[in-house]
């Protein structure tokens, strides 16, 4: 997690021999209200990559229908995607199969099946579930979460800065090479090879949290509908 609002835009200050505000939010210096526009900015800009930073659990219970109900209702309004084969029913202890394709799914509204696996569709802004399921069972998954700002006990997510001692939830090394080439763009300066700098931080530190295990000598062994019995609990 970075620094807060606050001490981030203090640092660029100091960086840059700029004036160093005490404070950000409601102070109405006009070169205080564009490093709070550049911040906001700036996070929104970082939210649209996939960090686990903002990858959250979440569970919902199952209604007796197929469509289960909007994903901003399901989820929460910082819905901005479901990580991919992170479905599962806890309830049956089984994973929920998909995206269906369209046309799968239509295939199946046509000739319904009733199997052992439930297998889901995003339609539209809607969560929907084939068969339909009965009530009561807990479906978790992980999803991407839009916010990128949490207060400042690191607990409660936001949509953008309220307080100056709100944190962002992105490495500090990316937010204050981010600032700089934002400011610096906007003042008209050379902003090009920071820019270039900022990008290679994302990748390197998206890369860090989310590079995948590379099996060289078998595949990935998934967890698979069936008797699984953890390593070590033999019972031998």
């Amino acid at each position: 997690m970075s620094d807060s609002l606050l001490t981030t835009v203090q640092d660029f200050c100091a960086e840059n021999a700029l004036p160093v505000p005490t404070a950000v939010m409601g102070v109405t210096l006009s070169d205080v209200v564009q490093y709070r526009a550049l911040m906001k900015r700036l996070v929104t800009e970082l939210s649209q990559y996939s960090w686990t930073q903002q990858q959250i659990r979440k569970t919902f219970t199952t209604i007796a229908a197929e469509d289960q109900g909007a994903l901003t209702s399901l989820i929460g309004a910082d819905y901005r995607g479901i990580i991919q084969s992170s479905i599962w029913d806890e309830t049956l202890r089984r994973p929920l199969i998909g995206p269906v394709t369209p046309a799968s799914w239509e295939a199946q509204q046509a000739l319904p099946v009733t199997g052992p696996i439930y297998q889901y569709r995003i339609e539209g802004s809607r969560f929907k579930i084939l068969p339909a399921p009965p009530a009561g069972h807990i479906i978790g998954l992980i999803y991407q979460s839009s916010y990128g700002v949490t207060d400042s006990t690191g607990t409660t997510a936001k949509a953008t800065f309220t307080d100056d001692t709100d944190l962002i939830v992105f490495p500090d090394v990316v937010v204050a090479k981010g600032l700089d080439y934002m400011w610096k763009k906007k003042k008209g300066e050379d902003w090009a090879d920071l820019y270039a700098e900022y990008m290679s931080l994302i990748a390197k530190n998206i890369v860090k949290d989310t590079a995948p295990i590379l099996y060289m000598d078998k595949a990935n062994q998934n967890i698979r509908p069936g008797i699984w019995v953890p390593a070590g609990d033999w019972g031998v």
